[in-house]
Parts: structure tokens; C-alpha cells; sequence
């Protein structure tokens, strides 16, 4: 069958066009060898592009396919020698530019607007607004973001600055102890890339503003944390210790990412880390981190994801301290799930406890199976519930008979939170939002009426945060791969939901 290769065709003419005057410089005569090198590198990556039957295009809802659009501006932007994007040089370049004459010959960008959000993994309600309206949101491929108010549907969001546009954002978090400090961390380790945990943005580290958001600063000990996955911090008396959880990460079959996997604890702000969690049993090599939570009554919980060689997932640690060689390994579920004939592979797992209660924490679990292309797929087939601060826990129903019909892409979209004021309510989401209060679980929320321009009960799909509103035990945001949902009535038995994307620039192109 005759295969569609135009575009394709034309798209690499176009690249290696544009890249051979610059490669002729670089490459002198003295070193044909190392251009021809180059250029059958680049030829192989293209021969990575699909090409698509007519009938196979027709089925693929992406009408300008903005997918060759990245192959382009990752042909063009590979370093020759290390044949890698080296996202690294962007601080590098940004600082450059902001301390040269360039600064004074400033380009001025306008917004364009959007009413559609993408891919975020984290907001956070800002503590210096009195009121609890203000909120920063981040995007893995879209930057740093703030709304004043959340609460109006006419309030615009607005970009940090065109630097944050560029970054990855996994997680915003502020110091208990000083609402002036912000952390936020960079770069997406859960994602659907080849082997569903490669990486669809690497990050740069982790960064600190001490004025509310005004200014940033990448802090340096953490320039080669790629993949942050959560940040969180304990307050121990008045002092704030910061906790970070890494991953390991690769980038189109680039091991990108040093340190490789652990949990790295700060008791200076972020000046300096210690790895502290425990090597994963049988082998040398410590515990991928998937989230952190630290409940009401101070003990530090931990979910685990497997690492890129698939070891270490579907387990929770908890420390009092937070110390090496001070933590709790509960790996029941590992068994379990590796006797099940349809979900085998451990996975990932999230965790949400209760403010109102600090005994009492849940843990969803997700469990995988290989499909026919090899691809590591997981669902969220297992909720746990400790009232005893993690020493033993129980399996509570799932929101859907199947973990599947609820929560299909565990590995990349699981949310959950506690209500503040009731620890037996609890809020999950995956592809769709439910609630659980006591023994019954409702579904909340129904994406596919975005297919009929929305209504309030549409939430998008592939739900990644849920983050009740300081003081309102009634009112929350949700984080989805369409922006920022919010809902002021969440207690009532429909809640009603609304998208706050205005102007919130992130929608992603795949």
C-alpha cells in the first residue's frame, strides 16, 4: 500500500537546507567524515518519523499533524557534537541575555489568547493573598503561570516571564514558614513517550524566589535534577526541611538525568542535599519516588513508580524523620500484583492524607501489563486506606468495578485529595473525577461533554491534581491536560465545575 511521504520528504529537504550552511562552517574540510557521520545521523532520525497510510491519516484527529513541526525544531536545535537538545544552555543563554547590551534591544511579545489549557501538573493558592483568590499553576510545557483571581471567570492568567514560557513545570509549593518562599520544580518524568517513563520534557532543576514570585533563581545544587517529580517541605519546629523527589529520566533513548532516582532532603534551603531513601530490596540502587506526602501529624510518607528498568514500583515508605535508615517499607502489594494474570507490573502509586485527621491516609495503586507494541500500560487498580498512620492498611472499593474504566493511564494521570474537614471523603480522579463518602463513590464530572462545547460537568480528562481553596472546605481546582477546572461547591451532590484557562497559554501540540 502506497505510503503518504510527502510531507515528510519535504520536511527533512527543509531541515538539512537549513542546517547545512551552519554544519559546513563547523565542519571543515579537514573533517568530511564527521559531517557525513552527522548527516546519517540526522537521515536516521527522520527515518523515526510515521508514515502514514491515507486510510491511517484519515483516523488521526490532528488535522496540520504539529507533531512534524517538533521533529523540525529538534533537528534544529541538536548540538552536532553531543546529538541531544541540550535544554541545559537556556539558563545559560537567558542569563547571557539579561546581562548584555541585547537586554537593552528588548523584543516585545504579545499573548495570543487561549481559552484552552494544557498538560498541568500543580497550582498552588499563593499564601500572601489574604483573601486565598490568587493562584500560580505550572504546565509541562507551557511555563509558570499566576491568575489573581481565581474565582472570576473574566480573570486572565499571566506568564512569569518569557523565560518561563520554556520550562518544564512539575510542581510549585511555599515554605510554611515564610510565605514569601516559593520552590518549583521542572521537568516531567510520567509520560507516554516509547516506553510510557521516558520523558516528553526535561527540566532544569529546581527554583526559588524569596519575593512572592517578583524574581527567580535556578538554585545550584539542583541544575542536573531533571526529573522532579513533587517537592515538599516539613516544618520541625520554625524550620523548614526541604524534601525533593527525583527520577531518572530518558529523553528519546538519552539517559538525561543525574542524580538517577531518590528522595534528596535540604536542611539549608536548598543550598545542599542528602539522598535518604533506602535501596530498593535485592538490589543497589535506591527507590524511584512517585509522590510525597507529609501528613497533618508530621510523618513522612512516600509512593513509589519503577525505575526505567521496571523495579521498585506499588511501594510505600514512611519515616517520622526523614533520615536515611529510618524508614518503613510496606511492599505488600507487590506480590499481588505480580500473581495477577491481567495487571502484573507494579506501578505507580499516589498519595492523599487528611488534615482534619493526621492518622488516616489513603494510597492509590496503579498495576500494569505489556501490550502487542511492548508498551508498559498501567491502571489504577488498587485504593488502600491506614487510620493508623501508615503501620497497617486496607483495600476500599474501587470508584468503577474495573481499575481500567476509571483510571487507564495510571502511570501518567492519577489525582487524589482528601476533604479537609472530613477524612472520609475522598476525591480520586483519572479520567474522570468521583467521590467517595463513606462506602459510596459518585462520579463527578464527564469529559466527552467537551465534544459538545463543554457544560459543568466537564472536566477534562487525564486529571493530575486536586487542591482545595486555604479556608473553603467547599471550593477546589483541578489540574488536568486541558488547564484548570474550578468548582465552588464541591460538598453538593452535583458539583459544578468551571474552566479557568483565560489566557492560560499552555495547550500542548503532539
Amino acid at each position: 500500500m502506497k505510503k503518504i511521504i510527502n510531507n515528510n520528504l519535504y520536511l527533512i529537504i527543509a531541515v538539512l537546507s537549513f542546517l547545512i550552511p551552519g554544519f559546513l562552517l563547523f565542519f571543515n574540510d579537514e573533517n568530511e567524515d564527521k559531517y557525513a557521520d552527522y548527516e546519517n545521523y540526522l537521515l536516521s532520525l527522520y527515518q523515526t518519523i510515521p508514515n502514514y497510510t491515507e486510510e491511517e491519516l484519515e483516523e488521526i484527529p490532528k488535522p496540520e499533524h504539529p507533531h512534524l513541526a517538533g521533529f523540525q525544531n529538534t533537528f534544529m536545535t541538536i548540538d552536532p557534537i553531543e546529538r541531544r537538545v541540550p535544554i541545559e544552555r537556556l539558563h545559560a543563554t537567558y542569563r547571557e541575555i539579561q546581562n548584555s547590551n541585547i537586554r537593552n534591544r528588548s523584543i516585545q511579545w504579545h499573548n495570543v489568547p487561549s481559552l484552552m489549557g494544557g498538560r498541568t501538573r500543580t497550582a498552588m493558592f499563593d499564601p500572601n493573598d489574604p483573601n486565598a483568590k490568587k493562584v500560580w499553576a505550572g504546565s509541562v510545557t507551557g511555563g509558570l503561570w499566576y491568575n489573581n483571581d481565581i474565582t472570576d471567570d473574566n480573570s486572565n492568567w499571566q506568564p512569569v516571564s518569557d523565560l518561563w514560557d520554556n520550562i518544564s513545570i512539575s510542581k510549585i509549593i511555599h515554605d510554611p514558614n515564610n510565605p514569601m518562599i516559593f520552590y518549583a520544580g521542572t521537568g516531567e518524568a510520567n509520560t507516554a513517550l516509547i516506553t510510557y517513563r521516558e520523558s516528553s520534557s526535561r527540566g532544569i532543576g529546581i527554583w526559588k524566589t524569596e519575593d512572592a514570585g517578583i524574581t527567580w533563581n535556578l538554585l545550584p545544587s539542583t541544575d542536573l535534577f531533571e526529573y522532579v517529580v513533587d517537592i515538599d517541605i516539613k516544618n520541625e519546629n520554625g524550620q523548614s526541611t526541604l524534601y525533593a523527589a527525583v527520577a531518572s529520566g530518558e529523553y528519546y533513548g538519552t539517559h538525561e538525568s543525574l542524580p538517577s532516582d531518590g528522595l534528596f532532603r535540604s536542611v539549608d534551603h536548598g543550598e545542599s542535599w542528602e539522598q535518604v531513601l533506602p535501596n530498593i530490596i535485592g538490589l543497589d540502587i535506591p527507590y524511584t519516588p512517585s509522590d510525597i506526602e507529609i501528613t497533618s501529624n508530621g510523618r513522612i510518607f512516600i509512593g513509589t513508580m519503577k525505575n526505567l528498568n521496571g523495579d521498585g514500583g506499588s511501594t510505600i515508605l514512611y519515616s517520622d524523620t526523614g533520615l536515611a535508615g529510618s524508614w518503613n517499607i510496606y511492599d505488600n502489594y507487590i506480590d499481588i500484583i505480580e500473581s495477577d494474570n491481567n495487571y502484573p507490573i507494579p506501578g505507580r502509586v499516589r498519595l492523599g492524607s487528611s488534615a482534619s485527621n493526621g492518622n488516616i491516609i489513603y494510597a492509590i495503586m496503579g498495576s500494569g501489563y505489556l501490550n502487542g507494541n511492548n508498551f508498559n500500560l498501567s491502571c489504577g487498580n488498587y485504593i488502600l486506606k491506614s487510620t493508623n498512620s501508615g503501620l497497617s492498611w486496607n483495600e476500599i472499593s474501587l470508584p468503577t468495578e474495573g481499575g481500567c474504566d476509571w483510571a487507564s493511564l495510571a502511570w501518567h494521570a492519577l489525582g487524589i485529595s482528601v476533604h479537609p474537614n472530613n477524612p472520609n471523603i475522598l476525591f480520586c480522579g483519572g479520567l474522570e473525577l468521583y467521590r467517595l463518602n463513606g462506602n459510596n463513590w459518585n462520579k463527578l464530572s464527564d469529559w466527552s461533554l467537551m465534544y459538545e462545547d463543554g457544560g459543568s460537568q466537564y472536566v477534562h480528562a487525564d486529571i493530575h491534581d486536586i487542591i482545595f481553596r486555604p479556608g473553603y472546605d467547599d471550593e477546589f481546582l483541578i489540574v488536568t491536560d486541558g488547564g484548570v477546572f474550578y468548582s465552588d461547591n464541591v460538598n453538593d451532590n452535583t458539583p459544578l465545575f468551571k474552566q479557568q484557562n483565560n489566557y492560560y497559554t499552555t495547550l500542548q501540540f503532539y
